[in-house]
């Protein structure tokens, strides 16, 4: 069988997914399907051995280093007459009938078969298993970091809190942190998303996670989930780095596309980290036009590879996990889709014999309903992931989607008879949530405990002295927020209702009534918390706690709110997350009013996408990355007597035109003079219909334009109307064009511009500007500009 064969019979026998099709390797015939399983299912292991399907420098590292393990090479000898299907039933023998959540597990045996096996094997393994088959094996297979009681082991499920902020506001972390211990998450890691993922801004965040972990006394780790050549500038700088976070992927062209390097460097900057945090998805290579020809199921597995070898040359603490469900309907759409996606990953990444956890998710634009989310991660708890997520709410306040929330954790842990870590529920205990056999007090829910125990540490400072060593720095002129309620137009929730054991929310939580909807509060930067005019000392009185709590759930934060009966949502809570589902699926179908257009651009030019529909835009992405050919020429005339400007601004609906309808009037009129301040020129501006980010580097192929600036609705999700500008520098210092071949990682981006919630526009339009200005200095930018970005300004700014 050649190469090109095996990719198409590999193709052909996964389960449908749309990427796949796309890719030009799937089918949707059923019949085709099964006749390819069959096929695979007596294709020796030898003969995928000796078929290298993506030639690059990753299946270089791969080979070298799977030749070189005398005990990997010796267990494949052993089984390189056996065929997929043949191994699929050993793997089936030394597994139960039915999951089952004890120590006495079939881990050696199982383990001696995936030693000897590539990740095109483990692949070809998956595809040709059902999904009780995929669980059944999964539920058997596992990977402890350390011995019985850690993450991965059987006994345990544990968590990451994902304490995220659209701001980056120090007392929306930590209140979400606290949230989070207070039901039993956070044993695995404490990971955050940086809406400013400045080296000044996750040096900030780095601290404060440490601080509060080393506080709280937490056995956890710890990560602020930038890309690793920022993480390592933030730690030459003295930052407290604990683990080093990375997304990966399954072709060398793709991982070069997300950081710029190979697998050589990628090796050296994670042998500087004291803990490494991986996250995966299927359809990322196919999502950045670096697949190969390859189905999704089998780059996943390479990415798996990719995880393991990093793992064995710097023999670091690592934990990985997919993001199933993030990209978007482009990849997968159906429940059913994202389910299985869920058991392969699961699957082959422990086959691979990682600590293997999964993001149950949906995008918005999905169409999901949260409650059918609820139920696909429930059946996933069955195939025994090492951790799932979890958020302070089902939809995170920054990223924009739907995955699992505090509550769902103690009612995961029950139906699967799990617990957190030993060391963790030992800490636990300690602050008063769990009980020794796993379940959850009555304080479940009450973050006093947890900011009585942060109070108490240290001489009883404040949380607002969480991050006393860093310095401090100006915040800046911030509007007063609007609250979530106000953006999306819902209405002010009603009482509480009755939770379990007829404790109301405001009784777990001793929070009293609800404040009134539309007291906004400003960003707080962590050198402010000290201010005793916000927070007073926890151990002291819980007043302060209870007007901090009001705050963020006028910002649309699910904190302290409590929970009804088998850890369910409280009503009102449901009703808000069902508004911000609505309000999502409306925004996809928007469009940027010419009133908007009229408002912030003095001269304008309209083009469009290939994309004909918003269904194909949504459905189908690539055709909303290429201008359509009338525009392409309507592009090449705008400067065709005249002098090409050093900055060309675009604007492109993306899958939230209201948030250009929103934020772009407040935006755009001051960029320009910025950019003219710092002697940039500016052209006409180029408004895009159905426009994806990388329609912003076409823009710039066509023009051959030194510097584009593309403002792009981000996509719904948060209950606001976020913007984002990508700029991007486009030549070579010898003025060469680079856009034919853009990577996002050649890009820098500035996320969360909203007038209401995040960066306000005036703030905005002086960072970009800046930026601009020294990507034409340094005449680059994306991750080659990182170096020239250490500034003393207030890392707002940045």
């Amino acid at each position: 069988m050649n190469r090109h064969e095996l990719i198409q019979l590999l193709g052909y026998a996964n389960e449908f997914k749309e990427g796949d099709l796309a890719i030009g390797v799937g089918t949707a015939d059923d019949k085709l399907r099964a006749a390819a399983r069959r096929d695979l299912s007596r294709v020796r292991l030898a003969d995928i051995f000796g078929c290298d399907l993506v030639e690059d420098g990753l299946t270089e590292a791969f080979n070298a280093a799977f030749v070189k393990d005398r005990r990997c090479h010796a267990a494949y000898n052993r089984m390189k007459k056996g065929t997929v299907g043949g191994i699929r039933d050993s793997i089936l023998a030394g597994c139960p009938q039915k999951p089952v959540f004890s120590k006495k597990t079939g881990f050696s045996s199982l383990r001696a078969i995936a030693d000897g096996m590539t990740s095109e094997m483990i692949a070809a393994v998956a595809k040709v298993m059902t999904n009780e088959q995929l669980v059944r094996a999964s539920a058997s297979l596992f990977n402890p970091l350390s011995g019985a009681g850690s993450v991965g082991a059987p006994e345990c499920l544990g968590s990451r809190i994902q304490p995220n902020s659209p701001t980056d506001d120090a007392t929306e972390i930590l209140y979400s942190i606290f949230e989070g211990l207070s039901y039993g998450c956070g044993d695995v890691i404490i990971g955050l998303n940086p809406a400013n993922d400045s080296v000044d801004e996750v040096i900030e965040l780095e601290n404060l996670l440490a601080t509060a972990v080393e506080r709280l006394q937490l056995p956890t780790r710890w990560a602020v989930l930038s890309d690793m050549r920022k993480q390592r500038e933030a730690q030459s700088r003295g930052a407290k780095v604990d683990v080093g976070f990375q997304s990966l992927a399954g072709t060398s062209k793709a991982m070069n596309g997300m950081l710029g390097c190979d697998v050589g460097e990628l090796r050296e900057l994670c042998g500087t980290f004291g803990g490494l945090y991986f996250e995966t998805g299927q359809g990322s290579e196919f999502t950045n036009g670096a697949d190969g020809g390859i189905d999704m199921v089998t780059l996943e597995s390479r990415t798996y590879g990719l995880a393991r070898l990093l793992r064995q040359k710097t023999g670091k603490w690592t934990i990985v996990n997919d993001v199933a469900g993030f990209i978007g309907p482009e990849v997968f759409k159906t429940p059913e889709q994202l389910l299985r996606a869920c058991f392969e990953d699961l699957f082959m990444g422990k086959m691979h014999g990682l600590a293997m956890g999964l993001d149950v998710c949906s995008t918005y634009h999905m169409g999901i309903p949260p409650e059918v989310l609820d139920e696909l991660t429930e059946q996933v708890a069955f195939a025994a992931p090492a951790y799932f997520m979890a958020l302070a709410g089902k939809s995170d306040p920054m990223l924009g989607y739907l995955t699992t929330d505090f509550r769902m954790h103690p009612r995961l842990r029950q139906i699967s008879g799990k617990s957190v870590t030993t060391a963790f529920k030992r800490r636990l205990m300690e602050l008063g949530v769990m009980r020794p056999d796993g379940r959850l007090t009555d304080s479940a829910g009450d973050l006093m405990p947890i900011a009585r125990a942060l109070g108490e540490s240290r001489s009883n400072r404040t949380v607002a002295q969480l991050c006393d060593s860093t310095p401090p720095r100006p915040l800046g002129q911030t509007e007063p927020n609007r609250t979530l309620a106000q953006v999306w137009n819902s209405a002010r929730p009603r009482a509480f209702g009755e939770s379990a054991r007829n404790r109301t929310p405001s009784k777990v939580c001793n929070f009293g009534p609800p404040a009134v909807l539309g007291k906004g509060t400003r960003r707080a930067t962590l050198s402010q918390l000290s201010d005793p005019t916000l927070t007073s000392r926890f151990g002291e009185t819980t007043a302060s706690v209870r007007r901090t709590v009001r705050r963020l759930q006028d910002r649309g934060f699910d904190i302290g709110y409590g929970y009804e009966k088998d850890f369910r949502a409280p009503g009102p809570v449901q009703m808000r997350l069902d508004e911000v589902f609505k309000h999502a699926r409306r925004a996809l179908y928007r469009t940027i009013t010419p009133g908007t257009m009229r408002t912030a651009s003095r001269t304008f030019l309209r083009v469009r996408t290939a994309s004909a529909t918003r269904d194909e835009f949504i459905g189908r992405p690539f055709t909303g990355e290429r201008l359509d050919d009338a525009s392409i020429r309507a592009i090449r005339a705008l400067y065709a007597s005249g002098k090409m400007p050093e900055a060309q601004i675009v604007v492109s609906d993306g899958l939230n035109a209201d948030a250009v309808n929103e934020n772009l009037p407040d935006l755009l009129p001051p960029l320009r003079p910025q950019l003219g301040k710092l002697g940039l020129s500016c052209g006409k501006d180029i408004y895009v219909a159905n426009g994806r980010v990388r329609a912003g580097y076409h823009i710039g192929q066509i023009l051959n334009a030194p510097l584009v600036i593309h403002l792009i609705g981000e996509r719904p999700g948060t209950g606001t109307n976020n913007l984002s500008a990508y700029i991007t520098y486009g030549l070579s210092p010898e003025g060469a064009s680079l856009w034919p071949g853009i990577e996002h990682s050649n890009t820098t981006a500035l996320c969360s511009i909203n007038k209401h919630v995040g960066v306000r526009p005036a703030d905005a339009a002086v960072r970009i500007a800046r930026l601009a200005a020294s990507m034409m200095k340094h005449r680059c930018s994306g991750v080659a500009l990182i170096p020239f970005l250490q500034t003393t300004e207030p890392s707002w700014m940045r």
